[in-house]
């Protein structure tokens, strides 16, 4: 490599490149394609611990990479370099990939999202029509030379025209498959879906008509279609208790993933005559098929078949290699899944647990204590389970009564003991810089995905309402229809109580302590201007002294605090100190002399500190020997 040139960025091809070649081509043009060696899971994740695969940033997989790799799951990613940022799938179903886990080491995934609707409608027209029609049987029975059977043949079949389809899952596959039958056969279109569409959406789709609830649609339609991804929640979406809704002689159609529904309750379905046929393009334990769905004359099945045209399947490649230059070239992805749509991610994302509670920690034993004297009021973030009786930091009525403290900021009763000036002291002020701004960062980041997580609905998260959905949870679980995924919600509630809450309420805590001390300081200072102001203009109206017409007068008071802080640093205009000090006039003088603390932390913190503090004053503490090292760290960090 060239001296000062940059390395170029790394991408991990996972699985092989069936059609695209020239588009993949140009993706080499940009990054180097590093290919594994591995052949199984268990090779594959020794590789990546090997270190040959450091440095990749993206990767690009395919479905059958599966075979090489498994799940995407959490074993595997922590395998995976650190590096690795974007994974861009090629196909539009991403069961294989674990998102929430993906989400919490700061990795985006992509996937194909409409570049598979037309094929896979197609091929779901086309079981749709042959399960009504009895065809299952007469393929076999044709190539063994027995023409329609030995028996006569297969009951006759349905035709599909005016009968009713319902679609469960409305997404652009869903929406397609509407279109189509709709249009081709005038079937009467119902849907159940997480939410409704716009009227406009549904007029597109066949004129559909919404049903509220899965119960409802399924004991309503002749044909039942199913078009969910598979995930938590829809596995298994459609079993026993849902056959049994069911309207007799029922068609079952899924193109979608098998394990949304119960390949057994299926079978015995088939075989009660309940359901009268099966169009099954995709099954439970891929690529094995269950025994009585082979035999049964009643399913018609074919293997995965629903993507397999060179259109359908170049257009794939295509739209998933786009994804993979655009994470290249602009750090973003052209179709990120549903599940990370709307967040931000940062750096700090890969580490959000551990250093938020070492940081909430740190705080508490630096700020909140001196070295003569226990914290009379230590953090709730200092604890590692959950303080019990008090309410939940995101309570709407709470949360507004601690905001109108803060801005009356004289509110907090029995402030804790001042710390000393001490060499700690002046490196923590560059940990509660990163703690505050890291917790600003990454509070959308975090409590969207785990509310998302928590609570059935996947909006925008609203931070007054937390508590109230979480506690209302379990009385309205998500339905068996819900396309969300995650964690148990018990587990994600946990987590937000125990480390979130508590990181929360310590923030807010040193914030209050922070603009009480400041504010106070900038008031006696103004005070003391505008006494000092009032003497000048007495001695010079009593020499009678005049400039530009008028008698000499000092510069006017200094503004209101809201206006210094908002002029000096930006990080300051949301009360965000990154200094606190048990001398109020001291970081009074530092934050205006110095245009704010982010500007000593950047312009060499701790020598300036030093100088502006005095030698003296900054003492070395023998109880904490580390402080040296751990500032030596940071400064290395940030290039001092």
């Amino acid at each position: 490599m060239a001296a000062g040139k940059s390395p170029r960025m790394q991408v991990l091809q996972l699985g092989t490149i069936q059609l695209a070649h020239d588009t993949w081509k140009s993706i080499g043009d940009v990054a180097d394609i590093v290919v594994p060696k591995a052949n199984g899971r268990a090779e594959f994740i020794a590789e990546c611990r090997s270190g040959s695969l450091d440095g990749v940033k993206v990767a690009y997989r395919t479905f059958e990479s599966f075979r090489i790799t498994g799940r995407i799951d959490d074993e595997l990613l922590s395998a995976l370099p650190s590096s690795l940022r974007f994974i861009c799938h090629n196909g539009a179903g991403y069961d294989q990939i674990d998102v929430a886990a993906c989400t919490a080491r700061g990795v985006r995934v992509s996937n194909t999202p409409t570049a598979v609707d037309e094929a896979t409608a197609d091929i779901h027209i086309f079981l749709l029509l042959g399960a009504m029609r009895n065809l299952a049987p007469t393929l076999s029975s044709i190539r063994a030379g027995h023409w329609r059977g030995l028996d006569g043949g297969p009951p006759l079949g349905h035709d599909p025209q005016g009968k009713t389809i319902g679609i469960v899952g409305m997404g652009g596959i869903g929406r397609t498959v509407a279109r189509k039958a709709h249009a081709a056969f005038d079937m009467k279109v119902l849907y159940h879906n997480r939410n409704r569409l716009a009227p406009e959406v549904e007029a597109a789709a066949g004129h559909a008509v919404y049903v509220p609830t899965l119960d409802e649609l399924l004991g309503s339609v002749d044909v039942v279609s199913i078009n969910v991804p598979l995930n938590a929640h829809t596995r298994h979406l459609i079993g026993t208790a849902q056959f049994a809704q069911m309207k007799p002689g029922v068609v079952v159609i899924n193109t979608a993933r098998g394990a949304v529904i119960d390949e057994q309750a299926l079978v015995d379905a088939l075989a009660s005559g309940h359901v009268a046929a099966a169009g099954l393009d995709v099954f439970e334990h891929e690529p094995q098929v269950h025994p009585e769905l082979m035999k049964s004359d009643k399913a018609l099945i074919v293997p995965h078949m629903g993507t397999s045209t060179v259109e359908t399947e170049t257009k794939m490649e295509v739209w998933a290699m786009e994804n993979v230059r655009q994470a290249v070239l602009a750090d973003t992805l052209k179709s990120i899944v549903p599940e990370q749509a709307g967040l931000k991610f940062y750096r700090l994302l890969r580490k959000t647990v551990g250093p938020t509670k070492q940081l909430t920690t740190t705080l508490a034993n630096l700020l909140w204590t001196s070295p003569d004297t226990t914290a009379t009021r230590p953090s709730a973030g200092t604890a590692d389970q959950p303080s019990s009786p008090a309410p939940p930091v995101a309570d709407s009525v709470h949360k507004q009564e601690r905001r109108q403290q803060r801005q009356n900021h004289n509110n907090m009763a029995s402030p804790p003991n001042q710390p000393a000036l001490t060499p700690q002291f002046c490196f923590s002020t560059v940990v509660l810089r990163d703690f505050l701004r890291a917790s600003r960062a990454i509070d959308d980041t975090i409590t969207q995905h785990l509310n998302a997580l928590v609570t059935p609905a996947r909006a925008g998260f609203d931070p007054s309402s937390t508590a109230h959905r979480a506690s209302s949870y379990s009385a309205y679980p998500p339905s068996s229809a819900s396309l969300s995924a995650g964690p148990p919600p018990a587990a994600c509630r946990a987590f937000r109580d125990a480390l979130l809450f508590p990181a929360w309420q310590a923030r807010d805590d040193l914030i209050q302590y922070c603009s009480r001390v400041a504010d106070d300081a900038v008031a006696k200072d103004a005070e003391a201007a505008a006494q000092a102001a009032a003497q000048a203009a007495a001695a010079a109206a009593a020499s009678g002294t005049l400039v530009d017409g008028d008698y000499a007068t000092p510069p006017p008071p200094l503004p209101p605090p809201a206006e210094i802080t908002e002029r000096i640093d930006p990080y300051i205009k949301r009360k965000q100190y990154a200094l606190v000090e048990p001398q109020a006039n001291l970081l009074a003088s530092l934050m205006r002399n110095e245009k704010g603390v982010e500007s000593i932390v950047r312009a060499r913190s701790w020598d300036v500190l030093q100088a502006r503090c005095g030698g003296g004053a900054i003492a070395a503490s023998p109880g904490e020997p580390g402080w040296e090292a751990a500032l030596e760290r940071w400064r290395k960090r940030e290039g001092r």
